[in-house]
């Protein structure tokens, strides 16, 4: 009796290292089979087995909501009902540095003018073309077009 009293210290030892083992495994489907990262190095753009993700700083982050609620509050001053009050929009503010689809979701990826271009099947809030980076500039537009290609044709060989 004496040694499973030694004993049982040390199966839960093992069974707790055992289970943080288990919580460190990632599934093997989300993981990022292709990123590429802008000229500025502010951006990645990567595709998983389902997802294709654009990340970006929280510096453009605050840039982008800084910009709707300024386009907001100059429309606030043009939209008031009859009697002087103030009609609300509902405008969508960027939550996350990331924005993500499922590869269902969208419907084509080519490229335009050397610019990646998307086609959405259900387009949310944002859409990858919608970003500006803290110059003004629509950061899908920084990626080297090398790289573009490589993304568009594993999102063609993913979606076939």
């Amino acid at each position: 009796m004496r040694f499973f009293k030694y004993l049982f210290p040390i199966f839960i030892a093992l069974f707790v290292v055992s289970g943080s083992h288990a919580s460190i495994y990632t599934d093997p489907i989300n993981e990022t089979l292709l990123e590429i990262t802008d000229k500025y190095k502010e951006v990645r753009l990567g595709i998983t087995e389902t997802t294709i993700y654009l990340k970006f700083d929280r510096k453009i982050l605050e840039y982008v909501n800084r910009e709707i609620y300024d386009r907001n509050t100059l429309e606030e001053n043009h939209f008031l009902d009859s009697e002087g009050f103030f009609v609300p929009s509902n405008s969508a503010y960027l939550e996350d540095t990331k924005i993500e689809y499922l590869l269902t979701d969208i419907k084509k990826i080519y490229m335009k003018n050397g610019v990646i271009s998307f086609k959405y099947r259900n387009k949310k809030s944002f859409g990858f073309e919608d970003i500006n980076n803290t110059y003004g500039k629509k950061v899908i537009g920084n990626f080297d077009k090398g790289d573009l290609e490589k993304l568009i044709a594993l999102f063609n060989k993913l979606t076939a």
